[in-house]
């Protein structure tokens, strides 16, 4: 009992450092302690390389556990469907591990998935991983990695597909009543998955989205148009017409007096 009791302690809340399951072992006279491992989980891919947490941990000798290996594909499904079919069918090889053809082609290369890719490629990077999967078929693919290995200049492709791309946060917007919107990723993957978007729904199909964004496009407009008279001012001190009257002075918003 005081065994039990110890272990639902130590993996409950409230634990000391140290005394996690990674640092207990059982031994024939009951519990011994042993080495702690230290890690680090977080969700990598290549899709989310998150490198400069992942270059931390290996200064500090954390281990990193890569989660959602593959990018949790059924969660970013899960936002796809909230989407037209088109702009998913579009978006998915920008957005889905698996369905990468930067991934696939490499996989072609070496006789093996994508998924296998992913995979190899974190451990290379000398991660631990921790795919998901609930198809035997694809339970042991996960396992066969060990009979290729990447090149350095395949490994620096892959993680040049870094776009930020968190499946946690398009599984919450899937979830967000009301307007969805793209999650946060980088500028490019953001513009790319923008201008699909554009082009298969066209200008204004958005609804009260697009009219928004017309707005944003006039007022770019005018800050546009108000810089090139504030440049054209500069250092010549030209002045301005007053109200269309012809006559010089400050513009009539700006005028001091009643009124």
């Amino acid at each position: 009992a005081g065994v039990a009791h110890g272990l639902r302690r130590s993996l409950g809340d409230g634990h000391p450092p140290g005394e996690g399951p990674s640092s207990l072992a059982l031994a024939r006279g009951g519990l011994q302690r042993r080495a702690c491992t230290i890690f680090g989980a977080m969700e990598v891919h290549p899709l989310n390389n998150n490198e400069e947490m992942a270059e931390c941990c290996r200064g500090l000798g954390i281990q990193v556990m890569a989660y959602s290996p593959l990018g949790a594909p059924h969660k970013m499904e899960a936002f796809m469907k909230i989407l037209t079919r088109s702009d998913a069918q579009d978006m998915r090889p920008l957005l889905k591990v698996p369905d990468s053809s930067v991934l696939n082609d490499v996989g072609q290369r070496h006789g093996v998935s994508a998924a296998q890719v992913a995979l190899r490629w974190n451990l290379q990077r000398g991660h631990c991983v921790v795919p998901k999967s609930f198809d035997p078929a694809h339970i042991l693919e996960n396992t066969e990695l060990f009979h290729f290995s990447l090149s350095q200049r395949e490994m620096s492709i892959l993680a040049g597909l870094h776009k930020g791309v968190r499946a946690e946060r398009f599984l919450g917007q899937s979830h967000v009543q009301g307007k969805k919107a793209l999650p946060k990723m980088t500028r490019d993957a953001q513009d790319a998955c923008e201008a699909i978007l554009s082009k298969i729904r066209g200008p204004g199909s958005g609804g009260e989205g697009g009219a928004e964004e017309q707005m944003q496009q006039e007022l770019a407009e005018l800050y546009r148009q108000q810089e090139v008279l504030k440049g054209k001012g500069k250092g010549a001190g030209a002045p301005m017409l007053q109200g269309g009257g012809g006559k010089l002075g400050p513009p009539p918003m700006v005028q001091s007096g009643k009124g």
